[in-house]
């Protein structure tokens, strides 16, 4: 009986030191009521535990929720990515867009992280012994004292689509005449959103629509419309020379592929690279990557794929 205590103990205090607690309190008690899921993670629901690019910073997902006053905080969740050290899941409470922040704001970090995969249903569906749900947020992974499954409901999101001939993949939408915030507060009002896109749009057609762009000078030049796309998004890297400012395409993500945008490094990657400016466009630039045989080059606008 003593050693049970004992080891009942020694979990405890790891999962109060790891941060578990608080991180999943501060999601708990937010994201549930979100107006907007955004920036998702690109390998969501592909039962692909998220690996690379080691020790880099990355955006899981950012949620829109409206305070008291119905005025938006962006809830970001991030993950570095385990390298030598395990990986970390981040929760930041901020007024600003989630896009390359991941310090600033209020933070909870939950440590010890490995193996994560993320998950946002559109349908029912199992893994192992767990049945996903649609309306619902996972993350499963594994912590220092064994396997997790964090599940977080959507309560204004309808996730659930019908299986169709290219259907959309996933977007967030307001359940129709449901909205559900954390006060009553006749300042909070839903919204209908135009969803913009074709299946076939790409780069190398010209067909591609731009939702998110900086200038050289780091100026934004295109508002962020991302969260309208209705086959997705995707990041390309641009001109702009400000760390975090990519060029965002709406449409389903080819990177890598001749005439289409390289596929980004991550920023961590970049500066163990020893490249001072982050986005930088230029023939043969290391910020991008290609398939075999191809080499990156700047047309101007992006790094592409030639």
């Amino acid at each position: 009986m003593k050693w049970l205590m004992t080891f009942l103990l020694l979990m405890t205090s790891c999962v109060e030191k790891s941060g578990k607690v608080d991180f999943e309190t501060s999601i708990l008690k937010n994201v549930p009521f979100a107006l907007k899921i955004d920036g998702v993670f690109p390998g969501i629901n592909k039962d692909l535990e998220i690996k690379t690019p080691p020790n880099t910073w990355i955006r899981v997902f950012q949620a829109e929720v409206p305070n008291q006053n119905g005025e938006i905080i962006f809830h970001c969740v991030y993950y570095k990515v385990p390298g030598k050290e395990a990986g970390v899941l981040r929760h930041i409470e901020s007024n600003e867009s989630c896009l390359g922040n991941y310090k600033s704001g209020k933070v909870f970090d939950w440590t010890g992280i490995n193996q994560l995969k993320v998950w946002l249903p559109e349908f029912e569906r199992k893994i192992f012994d767990k049945t996903l749900k649609p309306g619902r947020f996972y993350l499963t992974g594994r912590e220092e004292v064994g396997d997790f499954f964090f599940e977080v409901p959507l309560f204004n999101l309808n996730l659930e689509r019908k299986l169709e001939r290219h259907a959309s993949t996933f977007s967030s939408r307001m359940l129709k005449g449901v909205f559900v915030a954390k006060k009553r507060n006749p300042n909070v009002k839903s919204q209908q959103v135009k969803l913009v896109g074709d299946f076939e749009d790409n780069y190398r057609d010209r067909t591609a629509k731009v939702c998110h762009e900086y200038s050289k000078d780091c100026k934004e030049t295109t508002s962020n419309s991302c969260e309208t796309c209705r086959f997705g998004w995707y990041s390309a890297v641009g001109i702009s020379t400000c760390e975090g400012q990519f060029t965002r395409f709406c449409g389903v993500n080819k990177c890598g592929q001749r005439g289409m945008p390289a596929c980004p490094r991550g920023i961590e990657s970049a500066r163990r690279m020893g490249l001072d400016n982050i986005m930088l466009c230029y023939d043969g630039s290391p910020l991008g990557y290609c398939e075999a045989g191809l080499k990156t080059v700047c047309d101007g606008k992006i790094l592409v794929c030639l």
